[in-house]
């Protein structure tokens, strides 16, 4: 389990093309503070795994160093003067050598959910007030060194005229 966080100082917005905010009083405008945060809380436990660590865990390698199944979760909060995204959560399942002889294939199966900052033109300019999405994807160990993924996404767009988008994908990852 982790908790972070950010301050950017010494930001010009303005200067940056920056998204327009509903400021009261001042209708639409840039943002005219120099400086932004965010915060989160992150999370990942295995339910099960095949047997016991017989050295440290890599928290920096990307990749899951038990064989088995964990759970993970995400929730950020973000300035509301910089930020459209107002609280943004994720979680989802994944692990990796669950299919017997498969020990280096890995899978995730996962779920977001963005709260989008509710402005006074969000009727007019056709924005809903969250977006979501899934995504599931098995990467296939033909080798160490050569890796296959197939990956499904479905998300669903903030404009409200937007169709949920779903694509589908194949990358093949070739390490030397």
């Amino acid at each position: 389990m982790n908790v972070g966080g950010l301050w950017s100082f010494n930001q010009h917005f303005r200067e940056l093309n920056s998204r327009l905010v509903f400021q009261p009083g001042q209708g639409l405008s840039v943002p005219t503070r120099h400086s932004t945060w965010a915060v989160y809380w992150s999370t990942w436990q295995h339910l099960d795994i095949e047997q016991q660590a017989n050295k440290p865990i890599d928290l920096l390698d990307g990749q899951p160093d038990q064989q088995g199944v964990g759970l993970f979760a995400r929730f950020g909060y973000a300035d509301k003067e910089t930020n459209p995204v107002e609280w943004a959560a994720s979680g989802g399942v994944g692990g990796r050598g669950v299919i017997p002889t498969r020990d280096n294939d890995t899978f995730g199966l996962g779920y977001y959910y963005n709260n989008i900052q509710t402005l006074r033109l969000s009727n007019i300019l056709g924005l809903k007030d969250s977006t979501q999405g899934f995504e599931c994807f098995y990467n296939i160990a033909i080798t160490p060194a050569c890796h296959v993924t197939l990956d499904l996404q479905v998300v669903e767009p903030v404009q409200s005229s937007f169709s949920t988008a779903t694509v589908l994908g194949l990358r093949v990852s070739l390490i030397f």
